[in-house]
């Protein structure tokens, strides 16, 4: 079923707050996760500032969209023996 443009506006908005925050905190050094954690990424997102009135739930969506539009990539990265994922941008 199509969105409404409102909808879609919306959306966009979370995803640019998505991404913002996203780019800011990884730029201080945070890792974020795809995954439900201390460090999954909607989660962490949400407490910031800048993350406005969104929901967790908002962002997590969001992340799913810049997932499946190659905005954002999964990373796995660490030793072999203690691997983990996280987000980066298509541009790393």
């Amino acid at each position: 079923m199509p969105i409404s443009a409102a909808a879609s506006l919306a959306q966009r908005a979370a995803d640019d707050v998505f991404l913002a925050t996203f780019i800011k905190l990884t730029a201080q050094g945070h890792r974020l996760s795809p995954k439900p954690g201390a460090a999954y990424a909607p989660k962490r997102i949400v407490e910031h500032s800048d993350a406005k009135r969104y929901s967790k739930h908002q962002m997590a969506e969001a992340m799913r969209r810049l997932l499946d539009t190659g905005v954002l990539r999964i990373e796995t990265q660490g030793p072999p023996s203690r691997r983990y994922d996280v987000l980066v941008t298509n541009t790393n």
